[in-house]
């Protein structure tokens, strides 16, 4: 393919996917709990927030670098593959119990779908954002 994308492009646009992710992710963060009074167990901080939101975006550029150059219809498969993914991962929010057996709080779901989300959103912009890096 004439018009792939190198790996530093992806590489590159997967952290500023990232970084949005992890800005817009922290904005709803505060203003979710400003807005509702919910109290997010420890371990959901601003911190972890960002390396949720940054970590998972460079996996997904990884995924849509080797999509991209390997793969018949790569771009598609990547988007297809991103928008199952960001779906099945709100399944979780909706258990019963926290990773660490504590009981799921109130309002959980609708505090972290949103992030998991909007990580998706940016995760489908990587193709755009890796194209406007420089090779």
């Amino acid at each position: 393919m004439k018009n792939e994308l190198t790996f530093k492009q992806t590489f590159l646009g997967s952290l500023i996917a990232g970084a949005c992710a992890a800005v817009v992710n922290n904005i709803w963060h505060a203003l979710h709990i400003a807005m509702s009074g919910f109290t997010p167990p420890e371990m959901i901080s601003p911190g972890r927030v960002v390396m949720s939101s940054v970590v998972p975006l460079v996996v997904a550029g990884l995924g849509f670098y080797i999509a991209q150059r390997w793969i018949p219809k790569g771009r598609l498969v990547y988007i297809i593959s991103v928008v199952v993914l960001a779906l099945l991962s709100c399944l979780g929010n909706f258990a019963p119990m926290l990773p660490d057996g504590s009981p799921m709080p109130t309002g959980f779901a609708m505090h972290t779908v949103p992030m998991h989300l909007i990580a998706g959103v940016f995760a489908l912009l990587i193709p755009r954002f890796a194209a406007r890096m420089k090779a």
